[in-house]
């Protein structure tokens, strides 16, 4: 089965925003489209499937990161993801870091 992975336009963040509601990271349709709209080099970009096909769109992610020189290719995923990180292993990725973020607070 052949799938087409492209890069993400301005018109795909409705669409982006939802997938990332039904992973658990809920974020509006237009902070996804600005977030997009940041991305100018040609080194920086979002790719998307057109037909739900995340290992095609992760070997198209790995693909553009080795065409660059990239040395590495990381994934963000929560740690309620369990089937996400046996995915990914499952791929040839490992755990390697943890990552710590501080919010803004609201008062600031």
């Amino acid at each position: 089965m052949k799938f087409t992975v492209r890069r993400a336009e301005p018109g795909d963040a409705a669409a982006i925003a939802v997938c990332l509601a039904a992973l658990g990271y809920a974020t509006p349709p237009a902070v996804v489209a600005d977030k997009l709209s940041t991305l100018r080099s040609p080194s920086d970009t979002v790719l998307v499937a057109e037909d739900p096909a995340i290992g095609a769109l992760v070997a198209a992610a790995e693909a553009f990161a080795w065409q660059r020189d990239c040395r590495r290719v990381e994934v963000t995923s929560g740690d309620h993801r369990e089937d996400a990180h046996t995915f990914y292993r499952a791929l040839g990725y490992e755990m390697d870091e943890r990552r710590f973020i501080k919010h803004r607070s609201p008062a600031v």
